[in-house]
């Protein structure tokens, strides 16, 4: 790991750039110039960076200099709706004051910018429901390609509920053709989960793009570790399984579903005895214990199935409960998410709480997801008020590059 930062050489002082205000900070032209660096040679920089320092500005300039020149993109990583808008306040004051030709796409989670009733849905409901409606033709917004809506978002840089109003208003899918959109794209503002999760792998099949091609500016990085976690964190009590059967058992008389609602009883049966047989607060469990237990279950009910094919069903049934019922499935989808997740092979914690009586799964080290994408990307910039210690985010994440600077700004 290296921490060396080159002295700006005058002939760099003078270059034409596309910082776009008429002064700069010193702190702000140190990690303006680490950034520039760590780009050109295809490294991490990981900077703990006080806030009022002007961040944003010092990271996205040379990033963008960079991907203009050398057909990258560069995806900037935010959770926070606020910093949605100043990247995209700065990327307006760069293309009108810089005179510059780029393509900028501000996109949020596809349930935010739905202008359908589904998206009152819970999560994995409408990710179903959406699912379906793209599937059968019953989303109207979805069917609907509008090469001029297209044209306009990418011609224009756009806040993502400008970007939401347009497209709606033209009949079209804002996601849908958000998503499309970056493609062509030199920057891509979105959250961490774009990246750091499965999603990350459609993100590249649509944009024809490899991670080396991408350029990531992480902000608020020290929080990135607890959002892999989390995202991959699952838990399940008995109360949410008698919800989940209450919600099967109060939609239609399908036969399907009363099949589930059995198999749900005697999940529920077999927790309960699970729990009578544990003595304290929590104990750590092997993540067979469950499976085993639950296609035990499974096998030996009137209609039998297996563990992976009954998470599947309820995917399958809570999207169909929700198109028919008004109170919807969010325990059935609960039941399904923790059930495939569980599953996992990647190192987790499995705790059974007795009180309540609960299952919980937590990843132990995100670097399992972290590192690989660090490693894999052409450049990583690191950003946060309170990345502090670097070495130590830098280990947690696992951003073990050779060209690795650790930086402290004032």
């Amino acid at each position: 790991m290296i921490t060396y930062r080159k002295k700006p050489t005058e002939r760099s002082e003078k270059r034409d750039n596309m910082f776009p205000f008429p002064a700069i900070r010193p702190g702000q032209k140190e990690m303006l110039e680490d950034v520039r660096e760590i780009i050109n040679v295809g490294g991490t920089l990981i900077a703990h960076a006080p806030t009022g320092i002007g961040k944003t500005a010092a990271a996205l300039a040379p990033a963008l200099e960079y991907a203009v020149k050398n057909d990258k993109i560069v995806f900037f990583l935010t959770s926070k709706q606020s910093q949605h808008k100043i990247v995209i306040d700065t990327l307006k004051l760069i293309k009108n004051k810089k005179n510059v030709d780029f393509t900028a796409i501000d996109i949020i989670s596809k349930q935010a910018m739905c202008p359908r009733g589904i998206a009152k849905e819970y999560y994995a409901v409408f990710n179903e429901l959406c699912k379906i409606g793209q599937k059968t033709g019953e989303c109207s917004y979805a069917r609907n390609y509008n090469k001029d809506v297209t044209h306009y978002i990418t011609e224009n840089i756009l806040h993502v509920e400008e970007l939401k109003d347009i497209c709606t208003s033209m009949g079209a899918c804002p996601h849908k053709t958000a998503s499309n959109a970056i493609a062509n794209a030199h920057v891509a503002v979105c959250d961490y989960n774009y990246v750091f999760s499965d999603i990350l792998e459609t993100i590249l099949d649509k944009t024809n793009r490899s991670l080396s091609d991408m350029i990531l500016i992480i902000d608020e990085a020290h929080n990135l570790p607890d959002r892999i976690r989390n995202h991959l964190s699952r838990e399940l009590s008995v109360n949410a399984l008698r919800e989940a059967a209450r919600e099967v058992k109060s939609a239609n008389a399908h036969v399907e579903n009363k099949i589930i609602h059995n198999h749900l009883t005697k999940i529920i049966r077999s927790f309960n005895e699970f729990a009578k047989d544990v003595s304290g607060d929590e104990h750590n469990i092997e993540k067979r214990v469950i499976v085993n237990s639950i296609n035990k279950v499974l096998s030996e009910s009137l209609d039998p199935t297996d563990y992976d094919t009954f998470a599947n069903t309820l995917k399958d049934a809570s999207a169909r409960i929700a198109e028919n019922s008004e109170d919807g499935a969010s325990y059935v989808m609960n039941v399904a998410e923790f059930l495939a997740g569980w599953n996992t092979d990647l190192p987790c914690s499995r705790v059974f709480s007795s009180s309540p009586p609960a299952f919980s799964l937590k990843l132990l080290d995100p670097s399992l997801i972290s590192r690989d994408i660090i490693a894999g990307v052409h450049a990583a910039v690191m950003m946060s008020g309170t990345l502090y210690p670097t070495g130590m985010y830098a280990d947690i994440l696992g951003a073990k590059k050779k060209k690795t600077m650790l930086r402290e700004y004032e």
